[in-house]
């Protein structure tokens, strides 16, 4: 998203006034390829898996469980690594039940 050396661009930040503003939604796991390779995983049994999952307890624990879903693929074992790295069983429920209730308005 910054394009720019890692600088977010002024147009970024344009965006994400909007979304902000309109109660919307910025999904993280597609923006950019380098951002993609961050945030988004793919299967446990790549010898990077361990890297991939602590870049995302890192990126969780910045920004807190209460703004994060968890991502479905591989979800079973993805849920049993949060646990396995200091997430509460909470805070686990917390991303991968109530948060997309909220997302989806349901009560």
């Amino acid at each position: 998203m910054s394009g720019n050396g890692g600088v977010m661009l002024p147009a970024v930040k344009d965006v994400i006034a909007l979304i902000a503003k309109h109660n919307l939604v910025l999904a993280t796991g597609h923006s950019s390829a380098d951002e993609g390779r961050e945030f988004v995983g793919s299967s446990r049994e790549t010898p990077d898996s361990p890297a991939r999952v602590g870049r995302f307890v890192d990126a969780i624990r910045k920004i807190g469980p209460e703004f994060c879903i968890l991502p479905a693929d591989g979800y079973a074992a993805f849920l049993a690594a949060m646990r396995a790295r200091g997430f509460s069983q909470a805070d686990v429920d917390r991303m991968s039940k109530r948060n997309p209730a909220v997302l989806l308005g349901l009560p």
